[in-house]
Order: structure tokens, then C-alpha cells, then sequence
């Protein structure tokens, strides 16, 4: 018998933790926005009983109401992220989507600067949304983490159509790296991340395994996903998407599970 493992396994097998992971999230999200969502309830009802405190208490629901949106946003990434549903997928919507979502960490929102200009155009295909968040979210983070020491702070993502393939390319002003470092940066483990004491970047994201999962959901894609880099000038992270294989591949398996399934086919 073969012991080799099918792409479709390799992935697959990735998923349980991320599953469990968005399961919890969802959970969580879903109390605080029934608490949320009964606090504002209480606070309209301040706000009748005591006119003399409208102004003080609008203020308090417009900041609930700004935090419900976040939750609804939280809530609707765990069920994309944690679903095998095929589904037709925008990249350009996509990063948009990740970006508002990251606007979570006060680096993002408030030091550093970025440059996407999402195209009012660009082709659609179909997949699993979770595949290609999972693959951008980690090139993200780690693209944060290494303009982290710089003065200026400059991330730029750049979208285009090359025959037929769509072109993503994140570019970071960071820390770079040096022919050694960027020859081992997707080995499973390997890091140059030195966990600080009291800082912002907490111990368990200096695991060096973000890469190698981005690397890996790439691979078993058909994508292809490479790493120019500089020491002390930047990175390039650019991922080659073949949109139409990948499209192809997957409506075939929406026919196939239509056909397994007898609702489906009436």
C-alpha cells in the first residue's frame, strides 16, 4: 500500500484544531453579543425613564453598537474560516474583509500604514474561503511583526490578473532577512521571534509554524507562494493563485456531492 498522502488529506488534516478553534470563538461571540445586545436593551429603556440623561447614555450605545458590529464581524469570520462549504470566492473582497477584521490589533489601527486598493473588478472563482484566509491572515501577521521595530511601519498589497492566474503579492518595510534565514523560513519550527516579557507579542505566537501552514495550504492548492527578502529593507510575500484550475477543481466537486446526495439532485 502507498504511504503517500493525498493534498486533499494533508489539508484536511489540518483543520481540527482550527475547526475546535472557531467553534469556541463562535461561542464566545455569540454570549457576549446576547449580553450586548440586552445591555443596549436596558440602556434604552435609562433613556426613557431619565430624559435628562440622553445625551451621557447615547454616547453608551453608540460604543455597544460599534462593539456589536465587531462581534457580528468575529462571528461571521469563525463561520468562514472553520467552513468546508464551496463557496465563490472575491480575493479583493477577501482582504478587504481580513483587513477591517485586523483593525482588532492596535498596531494595525494605529501605527501602521497600509496601502490596498481593492479593484472594482476582478474574477471570482470557487474553493474554500477558509484555504485562502488562513493563507493571507498568516502572511499578515507575520508581515506585523516584522516592521514591529521600524520608526515607519508601511504594509502594501497589491492585487492583478496574469493570464490565468491572480498575483497577491504583501510587502512589509520590517526588519528583513538575511539568505540563511529566508532558506529555512518555512521550516516547521524555526523562528527568529524572541518572546519579550510584558510586551504585546505574547510567547505562543514564536512557534515558527505560520509559514509552514501557509506554505502547506498553498502547496496542496496547486498556489504557489514565494519569499523575496532583504535584511534590514523588507519582505515580498506573493502568492501565485491558478483561479480557473482551482475553480474547475472544485465546481467538479460540488456536481460530485450533488450527485451523492439525493436532496441535492431533485
Amino acid at each position: 500500500m502507498s504511504s503517500e498522502t493525498s493534498p486533499e488529506h494533508s489539508r484536511d488534516a489540518s483543520y481540527p484544531r482550527l475547526d475546535k478553534l472557531g467553534l469556541l470563538v463562535a461561542g464566545i461571540t455569540h454570549n457576549l453579543n446576547g449580553s450586548l445586545t440586552a445591555m443596549l436593551g436596558h440602556l434604552d429603556l435609562l433613556m426613557m425613564i431619565n430624559p435628562d440623561l440622553k445625551d451621557q447614555l447615547e454616547k453608551i450605545v453608540k460604543m455597544g453598537k460599534r462593539l456589536r458590529g465587531e462581534i457580528n464581524m468575529m462571528m461571521e469570520k469563525a463561520d468562514a474560516d472553520g467552513s468546508l462549504r464551496i463557496e465563490e470566492i472575491n480575493l479583493a473582497t477577501l482582504i478587504s474583509l481580513e483587513l477591517d477584521f485586523f483593525r482588532g490589533d492596535p498596531r494595525m489601527k494605529h501605527e501602521i500604514e497600509k496601502h490596498y486598493e481593492p479593484p472594482e473588478e476582478f474574477p471570482t472563482f470557487h474553493g474554500l474561503t477558509g484555504d485562502f484566509t488562513h493563507i493571507f491572515d498568516q502572511l499578515l501577521m507575520n508581515a506585523i511583526e516584522a516592521v514591529e521595530e521600524k520608526e515607519e511601519k508601511v504594509l502594501t498589497i497589491t492585487l492583478e490578473v496574469i493570464d490565468d492566474n491572480i498575483l497577491m503579492t504583501l510587502t512589509d518595510n520590517g526588519v528583513g532577512m538575511d539568505e540563511a534565514t529566508l532558506a529555512r523560513a518555512r521550516e516547521p519550527f524555526f523562528t527568529t521571534k524572541q518572546p519579550r516579557p510584558g510586551g504585546r507579542q505574547p510567547e505562543m505566537r514564536a512557534l515558527g509554524i505560520g509559514l509552514t501552514h501557509a506554505y502547506t495550504l498553498a502547496e496542496d492548492l496547486g498556489c504557489t507562494l514565494t519569499l523575496e527578502s532583504e535584511l534590514g529593507m523588507g519582505t515580498t510575500a506573493a502568492l501565485r493563485i491558478p483561479y480557473k484550475e482551482i475553480d474547475a477543481k472544485f465546481r467538479q466537486k460540488m456536481l460530485e456531492q450533488m450527485e451523492d446526495d439525493p436532496f441535492k439532485r431533485r
